[in-house]
């Protein structure tokens, strides 16, 4: 069962939209379509799709981080990359075990929901946070 939250909607001469969800392999995708004029005018299409896959091996590193930034407390020191950071601090609170799946699944696009909505620039901002706390992601777009 696939779980989305919306974070970006506008309507106009360029509409984009902008979501967030857990596909049902249990990845976090975040993903986006720009259709109309803008599309057109660079791609020469007028719908451009856009999307990043986080793998569920990344999620305990991805809710850190999420965590950290919602309580405005990076972690300290980086003792390796800060991916093997968040994973390790997270593995120790909160185990990936089956039935809190759904539990963390929900807290990661709350989250999302909350760091990332209500502006055009939600998708590339959340590449950037992807970046900053290096957590592995796959990028794809079509035209």
């Amino acid at each position: 069962m696939s779980r989305r939250v919306t974070l970006y909607e506008h309507r106009g001469s360029t509409s984009i939209f902008i979501d967030a969800e857990i596909d049902e392999s249990g990845d976090v995708v975040v993903s986006g379509q720009d259709i109309g004029e803008a599309p057109e005018r660079f791609f020469g299409d007028s719908d451009y799709e856009y999307w990043v896959h986080v793998r569920t091996a990344q999620k305990p590193a991805l809710l850190a981080a999420l965590r950290a930034e919602a309580a405005g407390e990076p972690p300290a020191g980086r003792p390796k990359g800060m991916a093997d950071y968040l994973r390790e601090s997270v593995s120790r609170v909160i185990p990936m075990r089956s039935g809190r799946h759904d539990d963390l699944d929900r807290e990661i696009l709350t989250l999302i929901e909350t760091q990332f909505s209500g502006r055009s620039s939600a998708f590339n901002d959340f590449r950037e946070f992807l970046d900053k706390h290096e957590i592995a992601s796959e990028f794809g777009s079509w035209a």
